[in-house]
């Protein structure tokens, strides 16, 4: 995943490249959601019930705080399914620490759009193609037609609203629909996920300032880590995030392989090779390359 917009700026325009300062946490707070997607690694139903308190979220969010966490990413299943989350992401202003809402789009409505906009710092739906291959992709005939809707309804606040699209074979053929449709609707910001391995510039962060929570509680040095590091029923945030051979093998910098990507993903990597420390099965670069 990158950020675009930070790259254009960066060599088109000659602007120093974003950085992040503090860790991000993408949390699942809810494994409930109203679509069925192809990519989806939580395989959300509306049927799930909510394991997380309120209350347990945001002795949580104290913790994470203590620990370096200025950014919580609020994604599921749907996030909006909660009805705590607007509680749940005023707390975290509150204690200042930046939100970002990941969503499909399609709790979005007039009545509670403002909300939604004054409540997070960054609005981000998810379109995935044009409407046959987003309705295929995220398995619901008329979810492009709702979803193109909600952006435009958060777009028309003015506040920060962007695009998310997901590339994959499925997709990628709708790439440059993607920025069409950016341009058309002056849609202002496009996040692509899996186009770079790279994360935030230096390299893959999992485990060092990129972290995940999932509905269970489980936490993560990434949504797709195949091995979690502790859970925050069971202990507090600090304990786990502040030791464990896992953690510290993950936070050197550069990894074994190339400064980049540092290694990119380690989950990829496990999952092809049952490795977590060979090389990442999908560089785009060659051995002599990479050497």
């Amino acid at each position: 995943m990158f950020r675009l917009s930070n790259l254009i700026s960066s060599v088109v325009e000659n602007r120093p490249e974003r950085t992040l300062n503090g860790s991000i946490a993408i949390w699942n707070f809810t494994n409930r959601c109203n679509l069925s997607c192809l990519h989806c690694y939580s395989k959300s139903t509306l049927d799930e019930v909510d394991t997380l308190t309120t209350e347990q979220i945001k002795k949580t969010i104290l913790e994470m705080k203590e620990n370096g966490v200025k950014f919580i990413i609020f994604s599921g299943g749907e996030p909006l399914t909660r009805k705590d989350l607007f509680e749940i992401a005023d707390f975290c202003k509150k204690n200042g620490i930046v939100t970002y809402l990941s969503s499909n789009g399609l709790y979005f409505t007039n009545k509670n759009i403002q909300r939604i906009v004054d409540t997070f710092n960054y609005v981000g739906v998810s379109i995935d193609g044009d409407e046959p291959t987003h309705d295929h992709f995220r398995g619901l005939k008329g979810a492009f037609v709702e979803t193109l809707k909600a952006v435009k309804l958060a777009n028309a606040t003015g506040a920060k609203v962007g695009t998310r699209y997901t590339i994959t074979k499925e997709t990628l053929g709708s790439l440059e629909y993607i920025f069409d449709l950016a341009e058309r609707e002056n849609i202002p910001k496009i996040y692509v996920s899996h186009l770079v391995y790279s994360g935030q510039w230096g390299g893959n962060s999992a485990g060092r300032n990129l972290l995940n929570i999932n509905s269970e509680g489980d936490v993560r040095p990434d949504p797709f880590f195949p091995l979690t590091v502790g859970n925050i029923i069971e202990e507090d945030f600090g304990s786990i995030w502040q030791s464990g051979e896992l953690l510290d093998e993950l936070r050197i910098h550069p990894r074994k392989q190339i400064d980049i990507c540092n290694g990119a993903s380690r989950a990829r990597a496990y999952a092809v090779t049952g490795d977590l420390w060979s090389e990442d099965p999908s560089c785009y670069l060659t051995k002599e390359e990479r050497e």
